[in-house]
Protein backbone atom coordinates (compact mmCIF):
# COMPACT_ATOMS: atom_id res chain seq x y z
CA UNK A 1 0.00 0.00 0.00
CA UNK A 2 3.17 2.45 1.14
CA UNK A 3 4.86 1.73 -1.93
CA UNK A 4 1.37 2.26 -3.96
CA UNK A 5 1.48 5.72 -2.62
CA UNK A 6 4.73 6.59 -3.10
CA UNK A 7 4.24 5.54 -6.97
CA UNK A 8 1.24 7.57 -6.98
CA UNK A 9 3.45 10.78 -5.98
CA UNK A 10 6.35 9.94 -8.44
CA UNK A 11 3.85 10.01 -10.73
CA UNK A 12 2.17 13.15 -9.74
CA UNK A 13 5.74 14.64 -9.11
CA UNK A 14 6.77 13.68 -12.65
CA UNK A 15 3.55 15.39 -14.77
CA UNK A 16 3.77 18.90 -12.60
CA UNK A 17 7.45 18.99 -13.98
CA UNK A 18 6.05 17.83 -17.42
CA UNK A 19 3.23 20.96 -17.02
CA UNK A 20 5.77 23.11 -15.65
CA UNK A 21 8.18 22.58 -18.58
CA UNK A 22 5.38 23.00 -21.12
CA UNK A 23 4.15 25.77 -19.79
CA UNK A 24 8.03 27.67 -18.53
CA UNK A 25 8.33 26.37 -22.78
CA UNK A 26 5.18 28.47 -23.93
CA UNK A 27 6.07 31.95 -22.11
CA UNK A 28 9.45 31.80 -24.00
CA UNK A 29 7.57 31.42 -27.09
CA UNK A 30 5.13 34.00 -25.80
CA UNK A 31 8.04 36.25 -25.22
CA UNK A 32 9.80 35.59 -28.63
CA UNK A 33 12.90 34.78 -26.40
CA UNK A 34 15.27 32.06 -27.63
CA UNK A 35 15.17 28.64 -25.89
CA UNK A 36 18.78 28.09 -25.65
CA UNK A 37 21.72 30.45 -25.27
CA UNK A 38 22.58 31.89 -28.94
CA UNK A 39 25.55 33.39 -30.76
CA UNK A 40 24.94 37.51 -29.24
CA UNK A 41 23.12 38.25 -26.16
CA UNK A 42 22.50 40.88 -24.32
CA UNK A 43 22.04 43.58 -27.57
CA UNK A 44 20.42 46.10 -27.75
CA UNK A 45 19.00 47.72 -30.85
CA UNK A 46 17.55 50.56 -32.83
CA UNK A 47 14.02 50.49 -34.01
CA UNK A 48 13.45 51.97 -37.18
CA UNK A 49 10.83 53.90 -38.00
CA UNK A 50 8.77 52.45 -41.10
CA UNK A 51 9.80 55.15 -43.62
CA UNK A 52 13.64 53.84 -42.63
CA UNK A 53 12.84 50.29 -43.05
CA UNK A 54 11.27 50.99 -46.81
CA UNK A 55 14.01 52.77 -47.44
CA UNK A 56 16.47 49.77 -47.06
CA UNK A 57 15.14 47.58 -48.39
CA UNK A 58 14.51 49.90 -51.54
CA UNK A 59 18.85 50.55 -51.22
CA UNK A 60 19.53 46.68 -50.64
CA UNK A 61 17.29 45.63 -53.77
CA UNK A 62 18.94 48.27 -56.07
CA UNK A 63 22.17 47.80 -54.35
CA UNK A 64 22.59 50.93 -53.33
CA UNK A 65 23.45 50.69 -49.59
CA UNK A 66 27.39 51.70 -50.18
CA UNK A 67 30.50 50.49 -48.72
CA UNK A 68 29.59 49.81 -45.00
CA UNK A 69 27.90 47.20 -46.07
CA UNK A 70 27.48 43.72 -47.64
CA UNK A 71 26.31 44.06 -51.21
CA UNK A 72 24.49 41.28 -52.81
CA UNK A 73 25.81 38.54 -54.44
CA UNK A 74 25.82 38.64 -58.48
CA UNK A 75 22.66 37.35 -59.50
CA UNK A 76 22.91 34.51 -62.22
CA UNK A 77 20.24 35.33 -65.00
CA UNK A 78 19.06 32.86 -67.96
CA UNK A 79 18.09 29.08 -68.24
CA UNK A 80 19.59 26.44 -69.32
CA UNK A 81 22.63 28.67 -70.03
CA UNK A 82 22.97 31.25 -67.25
CA UNK A 83 25.49 34.59 -66.64
CA UNK A 84 26.41 36.79 -63.75
CA UNK A 85 24.33 40.21 -63.36
CA UNK A 86 24.28 42.79 -60.95
CA UNK A 87 20.29 43.15 -61.28
CA UNK A 88 17.85 44.30 -58.63
CA UNK A 89 16.00 42.44 -56.55
CA UNK A 90 12.28 43.02 -56.46
CA UNK A 91 11.39 44.99 -53.88
CA UNK A 92 8.28 43.88 -53.29
CA UNK A 93 9.31 40.45 -52.38
CA UNK A 94 12.20 41.62 -49.97
CA UNK A 95 9.83 43.99 -47.94
CA UNK A 96 7.32 41.10 -47.84
CA UNK A 97 9.87 38.79 -46.54
CA UNK A 98 10.85 41.26 -43.53
CA UNK A 99 7.28 41.72 -42.67
CA UNK A 100 6.35 37.79 -42.48
CA UNK A 101 9.62 37.37 -40.52
CA UNK A 102 9.15 39.74 -38.29
CA UNK A 103 6.68 43.09 -38.96
CA UNK A 104 9.53 44.93 -39.40
CA UNK A 105 10.97 44.88 -35.73
CA UNK A 106 14.69 44.91 -35.07
CA UNK A 107 13.97 45.22 -31.41
CA UNK A 108 11.38 43.43 -29.58
CA UNK A 109 7.50 45.03 -30.27
CA UNK A 110 7.57 47.17 -27.26
CA UNK A 111 9.99 49.17 -28.42
CA UNK A 112 8.73 52.45 -29.91
CA UNK A 113 9.60 53.31 -32.96
CA UNK A 114 13.00 55.50 -33.21
CA UNK A 115 13.73 54.23 -30.07
CA UNK A 116 16.68 51.10 -29.02
CA UNK A 117 15.77 48.10 -26.99
CA UNK A 118 16.43 44.63 -26.55
CA UNK A 119 16.78 42.65 -30.23
CA UNK A 120 14.12 40.69 -31.43
CA UNK A 121 15.60 37.09 -31.12
CA UNK A 122 13.46 33.72 -31.92
CA UNK A 123 13.47 30.88 -29.59
CA UNK A 124 15.52 29.42 -32.83
CA UNK A 125 18.14 31.96 -32.72
CA UNK A 126 16.36 34.55 -35.54
CA UNK A 127 17.80 37.87 -35.59
CA UNK A 128 16.16 41.19 -36.60
CA UNK A 129 13.80 42.14 -39.57
CA UNK A 130 15.52 39.51 -41.47
CA UNK A 131 15.49 36.65 -38.62
CA UNK A 132 18.77 35.41 -39.51
CA UNK A 133 19.24 32.08 -38.19
CA UNK A 134 22.42 30.60 -40.51
CA UNK A 135 25.35 31.47 -38.50
CA UNK A 136 23.80 32.90 -35.38
CA UNK A 137 22.75 29.72 -33.32
CA UNK A 138 26.62 30.02 -32.13
CA UNK A 139 29.46 32.11 -31.26
CA UNK A 140 31.98 32.12 -33.85
CA UNK A 141 29.86 30.54 -37.10
CA UNK A 142 30.33 34.04 -38.69
CA UNK A 143 32.75 36.92 -37.66
CA UNK A 144 31.96 38.22 -34.15
CA UNK A 145 31.41 41.17 -35.58
CA UNK A 146 29.18 40.18 -38.17
CA UNK A 147 27.39 38.57 -35.35
CA UNK A 148 26.92 41.36 -33.53
CA UNK A 149 25.95 43.81 -36.41
CA UNK A 150 23.46 41.59 -37.43
CA UNK A 151 22.29 41.42 -34.22
CA UNK A 152 22.02 45.14 -33.28
CA UNK A 153 22.55 47.50 -36.99
CA UNK A 154 18.97 46.86 -38.90
CA UNK A 155 20.47 48.06 -42.06
CA UNK A 156 23.13 45.52 -41.95
CA UNK A 157 20.60 43.05 -41.27
CA UNK A 158 18.63 43.52 -44.30
CA UNK A 159 21.53 43.56 -46.45
CA UNK A 160 22.57 40.23 -44.98
CA UNK A 161 19.16 38.51 -45.66
CA UNK A 162 19.10 40.18 -49.12
CA UNK A 163 22.19 38.34 -49.84
CA UNK A 164 20.99 35.07 -48.35
CA UNK A 165 17.89 35.25 -50.71
CA UNK A 166 20.39 36.02 -53.58
CA UNK A 167 22.03 33.08 -52.92
CA UNK A 168 18.89 31.15 -52.77
CA UNK A 169 18.40 32.32 -56.04
CA UNK A 170 21.80 30.58 -57.37
CA UNK A 171 21.56 27.25 -55.99
CA UNK A 172 18.77 26.58 -59.04
CA UNK A 173 19.05 24.31 -60.72
CA UNK A 174 20.75 22.30 -58.54
CA UNK A 175 18.98 22.49 -55.20
CA UNK A 176 16.08 24.52 -55.82
CA UNK A 177 14.23 23.84 -59.91
CA UNK A 178 14.13 27.30 -61.70
CA UNK A 179 11.52 28.94 -63.15
CA UNK A 180 10.91 30.60 -66.42
CA UNK A 181 13.79 31.77 -67.99
CA UNK A 182 15.31 32.60 -64.45
CA UNK A 183 14.27 36.15 -64.98
CA UNK A 184 15.35 38.00 -61.81
CA UNK A 185 13.06 41.51 -62.55
CA UNK A 186 9.78 39.16 -62.35
CA UNK A 187 8.73 38.76 -58.66
CA UNK A 188 6.95 35.78 -59.71
CA UNK A 189 10.50 33.40 -61.00
CA UNK A 190 11.39 33.85 -57.40
CA UNK A 191 8.74 31.54 -55.90
CA UNK A 192 11.42 28.52 -55.35
CA UNK A 193 14.15 31.02 -53.42
CA UNK A 194 11.37 32.91 -51.26
CA UNK A 195 10.65 29.18 -50.35
CA UNK A 196 13.82 28.23 -49.76
CA UNK A 197 14.52 31.72 -47.54
CA UNK A 198 12.16 29.92 -44.67
CA UNK A 199 12.85 26.17 -45.62
CA UNK A 200 12.94 24.03 -48.65
CA UNK A 201 11.13 21.32 -47.16
CA UNK A 202 7.64 19.49 -47.44
CA UNK A 203 6.34 22.20 -44.71
CA UNK A 204 6.28 24.65 -47.59
CA UNK A 205 4.80 22.79 -49.82
CA UNK A 206 1.96 24.17 -51.30
CA UNK A 207 0.98 19.95 -51.86
CA UNK A 208 1.71 19.26 -48.30
CA UNK A 209 -1.12 17.38 -46.89
CA UNK A 210 -1.04 18.75 -43.39
CA UNK A 211 -2.22 22.25 -44.76
CA UNK A 212 -6.49 22.64 -45.89
CA UNK A 213 -7.53 22.70 -49.23
CA UNK A 214 -8.99 24.69 -50.85
CA UNK A 215 -7.80 27.27 -49.03
CA UNK A 216 -8.33 31.32 -49.90
CA UNK A 217 -5.91 33.33 -51.07
CA UNK A 218 -3.79 34.44 -48.14
CA UNK A 219 -4.41 38.67 -47.02
CA UNK A 220 -2.84 39.00 -44.01
CA UNK A 221 -6.22 38.32 -41.85
CA UNK A 222 -5.97 34.38 -41.47
CA UNK A 223 -4.02 32.08 -39.62
CA UNK A 224 -0.36 31.40 -41.28
CA UNK A 225 -0.68 28.18 -39.97
CA UNK A 226 -2.61 26.94 -42.59
CA UNK A 227 -0.51 28.48 -45.16
CA UNK A 228 3.00 27.35 -46.63
CA UNK A 229 5.73 30.37 -46.29
CA UNK A 230 5.89 31.94 -50.05
CA UNK A 231 1.97 32.23 -49.84
CA UNK A 232 2.62 34.02 -46.87
CA UNK A 233 4.88 36.16 -48.51
CA UNK A 234 2.54 36.59 -51.94
CA UNK A 235 -0.10 37.04 -49.85
CA UNK A 236 1.21 40.58 -48.19
CA UNK A 237 2.98 41.50 -51.59
CA UNK A 238 -0.68 41.88 -52.48
CA UNK A 239 -1.82 43.16 -49.44
CA UNK A 240 0.35 45.06 -48.03
CA UNK A 241 0.31 45.74 -43.77
CA UNK A 242 -0.71 49.41 -43.13
CA UNK A 243 0.92 52.45 -40.55
CA UNK A 244 -1.16 55.13 -39.62
CA UNK A 245 -3.91 54.16 -42.31
CA UNK A 246 -1.02 54.00 -45.06
CA UNK A 247 0.34 50.82 -46.92
CA UNK A 248 3.58 49.99 -46.12
CA UNK A 249 4.40 49.60 -49.89
CA UNK A 250 2.30 49.95 -52.92
CA UNK A 251 0.51 46.04 -53.66
CA UNK A 252 1.50 44.04 -56.63
CA UNK A 253 -0.87 40.87 -56.63
CA UNK A 254 1.65 38.30 -57.37
CA UNK A 255 0.78 35.69 -59.26
CA UNK A 256 1.58 31.67 -57.57
CA UNK A 257 1.89 29.10 -59.36
CA UNK A 258 -0.53 25.74 -59.71
CA UNK A 259 -0.05 23.42 -57.29
CA UNK A 260 -0.25 20.52 -60.08
CA UNK A 261 2.67 22.56 -61.81
CA UNK A 262 4.73 22.68 -58.45
CA UNK A 263 4.08 18.67 -57.49
CA UNK A 264 4.64 16.56 -54.68
CA UNK A 265 8.70 16.96 -55.56
CA UNK A 266 9.07 20.82 -57.15
CA UNK A 267 9.62 20.70 -60.58
CA UNK A 268 10.90 23.21 -63.07
CA UNK A 269 8.23 25.26 -64.52
CA UNK A 270 6.81 28.22 -66.33
CA UNK A 271 6.65 32.23 -65.10
CA UNK A 272 2.91 31.80 -63.46
CA UNK A 273 1.30 34.17 -65.28
CA UNK A 274 0.68 36.83 -65.01
CA UNK A 275 3.74 38.19 -63.78
CA UNK A 276 4.73 41.82 -62.21
CA UNK A 277 8.42 43.44 -61.89
CA UNK A 278 8.12 45.34 -58.52
CA UNK A 279 11.82 47.51 -59.25
CA UNK A 280 13.27 49.26 -56.55
CA UNK A 281 13.85 52.85 -56.17
CA UNK A 282 16.29 54.87 -53.57
CA UNK A 283 17.95 57.62 -52.53
CA UNK A 284 21.19 57.47 -50.80
CA UNK A 285 23.24 60.63 -48.73
CA UNK A 286 27.24 60.87 -48.44
CA UNK A 287 28.58 61.40 -46.14
CA UNK A 288 25.71 59.27 -44.07
CA UNK A 289 26.78 61.27 -40.70
CA UNK A 290 28.22 64.58 -40.09
CA UNK A 291 30.60 64.71 -36.84
CA UNK A 292 31.69 68.71 -35.75
CA UNK A 293 33.52 69.75 -32.96
CA UNK A 294 33.67 73.70 -32.03
CA UNK A 295 34.14 76.30 -28.60
CA UNK A 296 31.05 78.69 -27.77
CA UNK A 297 30.21 81.42 -30.40
CA UNK A 298 32.48 79.66 -33.31
CA UNK A 299 31.39 79.91 -36.97
CA UNK A 300 31.61 76.94 -38.74
CA UNK A 301 31.26 76.44 -42.09
CA UNK A 302 28.88 75.09 -44.12
CA UNK A 303 28.46 71.21 -44.73
CA UNK A 304 27.70 69.54 -47.80
CA UNK A 305 25.99 66.84 -48.55
CA UNK A 306 25.62 65.10 -52.11
CA UNK A 307 22.47 63.22 -53.21
CA UNK A 308 22.03 60.06 -56.02
CA UNK A 309 19.07 58.04 -56.72
CA UNK A 310 18.01 55.13 -58.61
CA UNK A 311 14.57 56.13 -60.00
CA UNK A 312 12.65 53.78 -62.16
CA UNK A 313 10.30 56.12 -64.29
CA UNK A 314 8.11 58.86 -62.51
CA UNK A 315 9.10 61.73 -60.43
CA UNK A 316 12.69 62.39 -59.24
CA UNK A 317 11.79 65.19 -56.81
CA UNK A 318 12.68 65.07 -53.36
CA UNK A 319 12.29 67.18 -50.37
CA UNK A 320 14.82 68.30 -47.17
CA UNK A 321 14.41 69.15 -44.10
CA UNK A 322 16.40 69.65 -39.94
CA UNK A 323 15.03 68.49 -37.15
CA UNK A 324 16.70 69.86 -33.96
CA UNK A 325 16.56 73.11 -31.72
CA UNK A 326 17.51 76.02 -34.50
CA UNK A 327 20.99 75.56 -34.53
CA UNK A 328 20.38 73.01 -38.13
CA UNK A 329 19.33 74.14 -41.16
CA UNK A 330 19.39 72.92 -44.81
CA UNK A 331 18.80 74.19 -47.97
CA UNK A 332 17.46 73.94 -50.56
CA UNK A 333 14.35 72.73 -48.65
CA UNK A 334 13.62 70.55 -52.21
CA UNK A 335 15.08 69.75 -55.90
CA UNK A 336 14.43 67.06 -58.56
CA UNK A 337 16.93 64.81 -60.20
CA UNK A 338 20.13 63.02 -59.25
CA UNK A 339 22.66 63.63 -58.15
CA UNK A 340 21.82 66.47 -56.29
CA UNK A 341 23.62 68.76 -53.80
CA UNK A 342 22.35 70.23 -50.21
CA UNK A 343 24.04 72.58 -48.27
CA UNK A 344 23.86 72.22 -44.06
CA UNK A 345 24.45 75.17 -42.19
CA UNK A 346 25.27 74.76 -38.81
CA UNK A 347 25.06 77.56 -35.99
CA UNK A 348 26.46 77.25 -32.44
CA UNK A 349 25.62 80.62 -31.41
CA UNK A 350 23.83 80.59 -27.98
CA UNK A 351 24.41 77.24 -27.32
CA UNK A 352 25.96 76.34 -24.07
CA UNK A 353 29.25 73.49 -23.63
CA UNK A 354 27.83 70.46 -24.52
CA UNK A 355 26.77 67.80 -27.52
CA UNK A 356 24.15 68.35 -29.44
CA UNK A 357 21.96 65.78 -32.16
CA UNK A 358 19.89 66.49 -35.01
CA UNK A 359 19.26 65.17 -38.65
CA UNK A 360 18.54 65.69 -42.22
CA UNK A 361 15.92 64.36 -43.13
CA UNK A 362 15.92 63.62 -47.41
CA UNK A 363 12.65 62.27 -48.50
CA UNK A 364 11.23 61.69 -52.21
CA UNK A 365 8.16 59.84 -53.03
CA UNK A 366 9.33 57.45 -55.45
CA UNK A 367 12.77 56.41 -53.65
CA UNK A 368 12.08 56.43 -49.09
CA UNK A 369 13.28 58.40 -46.70
CA UNK A 370 17.63 58.78 -46.36
CA UNK A 371 18.79 60.26 -42.85
CA UNK A 372 21.74 61.86 -42.12
CA UNK A 373 22.79 62.33 -38.57
CA UNK A 374 24.60 65.62 -37.36
CA UNK A 375 26.62 65.29 -33.88
CA UNK A 376 27.68 68.87 -32.63
CA UNK A 377 30.17 69.15 -29.48
CA UNK A 378 30.37 72.74 -28.10
CA UNK A 379 33.14 72.95 -26.12
CA UNK A 380 34.96 75.61 -24.43
CA UNK A 381 37.20 77.59 -26.01
CA UNK A 382 41.16 77.50 -25.46
CA UNK A 383 42.84 79.37 -22.72
CA UNK A 384 45.18 81.84 -24.39
CA UNK A 385 48.55 81.76 -21.72
CA UNK A 386 50.58 85.45 -22.38
CA UNK A 387 53.60 85.14 -20.88
CA UNK A 388 55.06 87.85 -18.21
CA UNK A 389 57.70 89.86 -19.41
CA UNK A 390 59.40 91.97 -16.61
CA UNK A 391 60.68 95.26 -17.19
CA UNK A 392 63.67 94.61 -18.39
CA UNK A 393 66.32 97.96 -18.07
CA UNK A 394 68.70 98.24 -21.01
CA UNK A 395 71.97 98.34 -20.20
CA UNK A 396 75.06 100.06 -22.28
Amino acid sequence: MRALHRYKRFVSRKRTSAISFVLALTMLFLNNSPLFACAVTGTASYQPWDSEVASVFERAGSRNLGGAYPQPRSVEVGHPQASLSQAQIPCVVLKSIGFVESSWGQAVGSVPDGSAGPTKVSPSCGYGIMQITSGMRNPAELPTDTQRRIAEDYVYNIAWGTGMLVDKWNTAPDFIPPIGVRDPSIAEDWYYAVWAYNSFSVKNNPNNPDLPWPRPAFNGTQSRTNYPYQELVWGFAANPPRSNSIPLWDPVPLTLPKREEVGITPQAMNTPQPSHTSPCNSIMAAPSSISLTTWEGKAIPPQNIALDGAISGGSTAWSASASSSGWLSVSPASGSGYPSNISVAVNPSGLPVGSYRGDIVVSSTKAGTVRVQVELKVVRPPKIYIPFLPNLKRFG
